[in-house]
């Protein structure tokens, strides 16, 4: 393999923005299709597991690190072209994100102007079906495209093949991953949640509106920030709003802002039945903040933040090196020296209480990388 570069037993913990975790057994970076395409090779000929690592946002990754190679995804690449009316945008899958946004805002085109200021790479924008504050990915994602792992080639999904849900995707649930996929050997960790994946991507094209009216929701903190306002605020305007709000909830990475070592939030707004939502209800105080919302098929989404809260675990509670933090009761942070199994038996302890209390299980938004098994059953 005469253009990859592959490095043995590198720290993982620096690459990721929760700042723990030991190292990769091996370790790529692939700035090409034809260097991704090698490194898959080279992992599936070694016989070990491999996953791939954008901007290191959503990852805990075990103390022993991970026994088989880390693709880190450094494909770059912006263009756009003008079609039936919209503005295509492709984007290489290792750009990171907020350049992205920043780059769409300034250039006019409206449509991701509310999922400003989240860290991490485009590649992960699919994946995760990231959202905030009433946009979410999907809704601007015209096609993905990605390195099927089992075919070995480049294939292409329009979005009505992407299989977008709450957080999710077919590039990180497909019901043929593991089965099709597994190469681990028996000594080989293969990870939890972020294993061998069927689909690496590689660029993703957003179709927005060139010149387009901002996205303002209902959201309570948008609509507080834009209060009194009888115009329209620009596009500009929506994203620094959008960053000045996330920053004072500590979710924001960036050098003028206080941050914290999390991987953002840790859990999912759960949705659930409507009768589970009610018996919640009745063991929950009265609040006047919305907590809960009612969705079009008869579920409800309850705010993970008030649930872990009403269970005992307040901003600013800590155990150890692992805190929740000051500024949001969804993110758990790292206060320095904590090691990942510290910050998964304190997420285990707030997922146990949550369900002991209210009835409702919490689901990991973050993903788990190198453990035998989820640390959090």
């Amino acid at each position: 393999m005469p253009h990859l570069i592959i490095q043995e037993n590198v720290p993982l913990a620096p690459f990721t923005t929760l700042k723990v975790g030991g190292p990769a057994r091996y370790f790529a970076e692939v700035r090409t299709k034809e260097e991704l395409s090698e490194a898959v090779a080279f992992a599936r000929k070694g016989g070990f597991p491999f996953f791939v690592l954008g901007g290191g946002s959503n990852l805990v990754i075990a103390d022993e690190g991970f026994g088989g190679l880390v693709i880190k995804n450094e494909i770059r690449g912006f263009a756009h072209e003008l079609a039936d009316g919209r503005i295509n945008v492709t984007v290489g899958a290792g750009e990171h994100w907020d350049d992205v946004v920043a780059r769409c805002v300034k250039e006019g085109w409206a449509g991701l102007e509310a999922l400003s200021g989240i860290p991490g790479t485009a590649g992960a924008a699919p994946v995760q079906n990231i959202g905030a504050y009433g946009q979410e990915a999907r809704a601007t994602i015209a096609g993905v495209e990605a390195f099927d792992v089992q075919k070995s080639r480049l294939v292409r999904f329009p979005n009505k093949k992407c299989g977008f849900g709450y957080r999710d995707s077919v590039f990180k649930s497909h019901p043929h991953t593991k089965r099709a996929l597994s190469t681990s050997n028996a000594n080989a960790r293969s990870g939890v949640g972020a294993g061998p994946s069927r689909y690496c991507i590689t660029k993703v094209i957003f179709s927005l509106v060139p010149g387009g009216v901002p996205h303002i929701s209902s959201y309570p903190d948008i609509a507080a920030y834009f209060k009194g306002r009888q115009d329209i605020p620009s596009l500009a305007e929506v994203r620094k709003a959008t960053i000045e709000i996330r920053a004072r909830k500590g979710m924001v990475i960036m050098p003028e802002y206080e941050s914290f070592m999390s991987v953002g939030s840790f859990f999912k707004n759960p949705v659930v039945p409507r009768e589970i939502f009610l018996s919640a209800k009745e063991k929950s105080p009265v609040t006047e903040r919305a907590w809960h919302w009612e969705l079009p098929d008869g579920k409800v989404k309850i705010s993970a933040a008030h649930l872990i809260e009403q269970a005992g675990f307040p901003k600013g509670c800590f155990q150890g090196n692992v805190g929740i933090s000051p500024k949001h009761s969804l993110a758990i942070v790292n206060l320095g020296g904590a090691t990942a199994k510290e910050i998964a038996d304190f997420a285990r302890a707030i997922r146990d209480a949550v369900m002991k209390k209210f009835g409702v299980r919490l689901e990991p938004e973050a993903q788990f990388v190198g453990f035998a098994k989820n640390p959090l059953d």
